[in-house]
């Protein structure tokens, strides 16, 4: 069965019909839709491995009528905050550290004094 699909070689209604490596030979037309057209772009041929490609029937869809990049242009652009946001959120953050410190330092003290021991356990945790 193999040998007789080989041996198989006539033109057909869509081309020239060819088995080589479990593969059918002929051409294959590559077609680009403009509106309701379409519009042949280019042939490729199996048994010879050639494209022909007419460059001038493509129809690119850009503004800048060229092909589309093959990736994304990525640019990173620096930025800055100014030196006045920059000191007084330091500043903040800082005293909001030492501020939590002080707090935490103040209930290990006095974590045995009955004032501390009376409050309520949220504010207790909080504090």
């Amino acid at each position: 069965m193999l040998d007789a699909l080989r041996s198989v070689d006539f033109n057909g209604v869509t081309g020239r019909i060819k088995f080589e490596d479990n593969e059918r030979s002929g051409r294959l037309t590559v077609k680009q839709i403009v509106g309701a057209h379409e519009v042949p772009v280019a042939e490729y041929e199996n048994a010879s491995d050639t494209l022909f490609l007419n460059e001038s029937a493509i129809s690119w869809m850009s503004e800048s009528k060229q092909p589309p990049r093959d990736r994304t242009i990525q640019t990173v652009e620096p930025s800055r905050i100014s030196v006045p946001v920059f000191v007084t959120l330091t500043i903040v953050a800082a005293l909001g550290i030492v501020l939590a410190s002080s707090f935490l330092a103040i209930n290990i003290r006095f974590r045995n004094q009955r004032c501390c021991q009376l409050l309520p356990l949220p504010l207790d945790s909080a504090v």
